[in-house]
């Protein structure tokens, strides 16, 4: 499932896109997977979201069907909407965000060493967007 939303860039802080694509791809107890799963519905899911230059956010989920999933696929987006409608209805959860600043912090603080030149041009992308947003470093992990 793919769609287009306005851009959130401008809520660098909130990170609303990154907080929607965590809580629709979490794989816990409760999740929405679970729930694909014990429905007998899917196997796997995947959430994620990008920037399209300043225009629009892209957002993406992406399922793998069991047979019966394949043949209820209408079911399986309207549970899907169901969650997207849920968050859009209900106030996001700080907790759900500050586990996700500290899974990017464990995450960068034990990442496979890489090439210094590729860790450069990765971190410089990033702060190239923090300048044109006029804001400090802490933002550059999350």
């Amino acid at each position: 499932i793919k769609w287009f939303v306005p851009s959130t860039k401008h809520l660098y802080k909130s990170k609303p896109g990154h907080y929607i694509s965590s809580v629709i791809g979490h794989e816990g107890p409760n999740s929405l997977l679970s729930y694909l799963i014990n429905e007998g519905l899917a196997s796997e899911l995947s959430s994620s979201n990008d920037h399209i230059m300043n225009a629009c956010d892209y957002f993406h989920v992406s399922i793998k069907l069991t047979e019966k999933g394949e043949e209820d696929y209408d079911r399986v987006l309207r549970i899907v909407f169901a969650a997207v409608n849920y968050l859009r209805n209900n106030e996001p959860r700080q907790y759900i965000f500050d586990e996700d600043v500290e899974m990017n912090k464990i995450s960068f603080d034990n990442m496979t060493k890489q090439k210094p030149i590729s860790a450069a041009n990765s971190l410089a992308k990033r702060i190239r967007h923090l300048v044109e947003l006029d804001i400090g470093m802490e933002y550059l992990l999350y």
